[in-house]
């Protein structure tokens, strides 16, 4: 069997795991007595353990790179503290709080951890979404079935399908062989391990925190779905009858959502992604804000088709593209411990405190507004970097000339290892003054020791080298003055470098300036020859 297939059934059975528990926490709490705002401190509770999990384990994956045996004993302790939540009951309320917290914490990460472990393989790293399908389809018929195991209104039978689930995703882990190391992207260096220096600095950078502020605003809408909405639910008339049914609506629309995104993510960026689910989960509790009956509601819940799917993919892939290789793992789980955590933690708060103090419909409304606020927000934070927030949404990446000079097309720089484009596509500008400026708007990955050549990561993830010279790197940085520094964010027109050009000339080696997109052979060429201006867009990126 293929390594795509086995985590196929992987994602099938944790996400049934998940949906065992994740979809009958209210219920159940409810069954047990708690009134709403007890559910949502339960619901708040496994907040604070994502977030120290995320934290912990992306630390972890980072150091030891075995993310096969973290994921596998994760889901042992899922299910051992989800079995333990359906035993317990309001007799031991702080117990029953501590082991849901800890269930609900697990849950999530063992979700991230998964997608990690997926993504680290190169041969399923580009089929994500379509692997994801099917934890979107164990988590629907469970979700269908769940009644089925509920013998005598008795939620402890649910240890069952929990402890053949596990079994089921042990058999098909190990036969996986585990890799040592995670994915290095090109132009960057390998690090052997990561330290808190390593961390912290990916903390400080701007993008990451940008993203992630965006994603923890639309995230606590995400959360609003499964709490104040199913409030409003069960308030309903047999609306309660009508909560697996839901869950089932939701998680079934997410199927072909995934499937169709595994088609299209290599033509639409990830940006547009966010923004698509940012506009229907505001349409979606807009509808839920006017339903008056179940069948409305259940009616709202088939646009999830364009919501949870769209932002998982994107956000994933966002962060994973912007985080420097050494803490890949981290990056993610330190992004997901943010919006997902402390979204968790507060949605549910907030949602109770204004279902009490107003009423369930206008905090649905309240809901519906964050992700329009998600994004004027982050217009505001962009706003100075105007063109960092126009390809923020664009399909197309401007390139400019990073000199006044000659352009050149890439097929006659005069060193097959560019001409053949074996690094990539791009383009070349001869003739300079020796100034090189940024092509583009990005971050400064890798400067050369020799200081010949820098690499630029753009706003959508993709790389930029900047090759000053052809044969320079012999001349150990001697005609070189870089004025950036690695990890400093550029803007397009931003001085990255300065060249010698009378010094490099005498050494007899070609002062040329190239530009290579790294991996890409697409795009459009707007200009081929002739000369050109500093600033002058040159190529756009699909």
């Amino acid at each position: 069997m293929e390594i795509k297939h086995k985590f196929q059934v992987i994602y099938f059975v944790q996400y049934a795991t998940m949906a065992i528990l994740m979809t009958q926490i209210v219920p159940f709490l409810t069954e047990q007595g708690y009134d709403a705002l007890e559910r949502g401190w339960f619901l708040a509770s496994y907040s604070i353990t994502t977030i120290l999990f995320q934290l912990v384990i992306g630390y972890y994956s980072d150091k030891s790179k075995r993310l096969k045996r973290i994921s596998m004993l994760l889901m042992i302790f899922l299910v051992f503290f989800s079995i333990s939540f359906y035993w317990l009951g309001k007799d031991h309320w702080l117990i029953h709080l501590l082991v849901l917290a800890i269930a609900g914490g697990l849950a999530n990460t063992t979700a991230t951890v998964l997608d990690n472990w997926v993504l680290s393989e190169s041969s399923t790293s580009k089929r994500i979404a379509s692997i994801k399908a099917n934890g979107s389809l164990g988590w629907s018929m469970m979700s269908v079935c769940v009644p089925f195991f509920l013998f005598s209104n008795n939620y402890r039978w649910f240890s069952l399908p929990l402890l053949l689930f596990l079994l089921i995703n042990y058999t098909f882990s190990r036969t996986i062989p585990e890799k040592n190391a995670l994915p290095q992207k090109q132009g960057t260096a390998t690090n052997s391990g990561v330290s808190l220096a390593d961390i912290l600095l990916l903390c400080k950078d701007r993008r990451f925190l940008v993203y992630t502020g965006l994603f923890f605003l639309l995230y606590l809408t995400i959360v609003a779905n499964n709490t104040v909405v199913i409030d409003k639910l069960i308030t309903m008339e047999r609306g309660s009858e009508f909560v697996g049914l839901k869950w089932s609506i939701q998680s079934f629309c997410e199927i072909p959502a995934y499937l169709l995104l595994n088609r299209m993510i290599a033509k639409w960026k990830n940006e547009r992604l966010i923004l698509i689910a940012g506009i229907f989960l505001t349409l979606q509790f807009f509808v839920y804000w006017l339903a008056s009956s179940p069948f409305l509601l259940l009616a709202a819940s088939f646009l999830q088709f364009f919501t949870v799917p769209a932002f998982t993919i994107g956000s994933r892939m966002i962060i994973s593209a912007i985080t420097p290789p050494a803490v890949f793992s981290s990056g993610q789980l330190i992004s997901i411990s943010v919006y997902i955590g402390a979204a968790s933690f507060l949605s549910p708060l907030a949602g109770g405190f204004l279902s009490q103090v107003l009423s369930l419909d206008t905090a649905i409304f309240i809901f519906g507004l964050l992700p329009f606020v998600a994004f004027l927000a982050v217009r505001e934070h962009c706003r100075q970097s105007k063109e960092e927030l126009r390809m923020l949404f664009k399909r197309k990446i401007e390139i400019c000339a990073p000199a006044t000079g000659r352009l050149l097309p890439i097929e006659e720089v005069p060193d097959e290892v560019f001409s053949s484009k074996m690094m990539g596509n791009g383009f070349a500008v001869s003739h300079h003054h020796g100034k090189i400026y940024a092509p583009a708007a990005g971050t400064v990955r890798t400067i050369f020791p020799t200081q010949h050549a820098l690499a630029v990561e753009l706003v959508d993830g993709r790389s930029l080298l900047i090759h000053m010279g052809i044969e320079t790197v012999a001349l150990a940085g001697e005609p070189f003055t870089i004025a950036v520094q690695e990890n400093q964010s550029v803007t397009t027109g931003e001085l990255l470098a300065e060249m010698d050009v009378a010094a490099v000339e005498e050494m007899g080696k070609e002062t040329m300036v190239i530009v290579v997109f790294m991996e890409e052979q697409g795009g459009n060429c707007l200009r081929t020859d002739g000369d050109i201006q500093q600033g002058e867009a040159v190529f756009h990126l699909k």
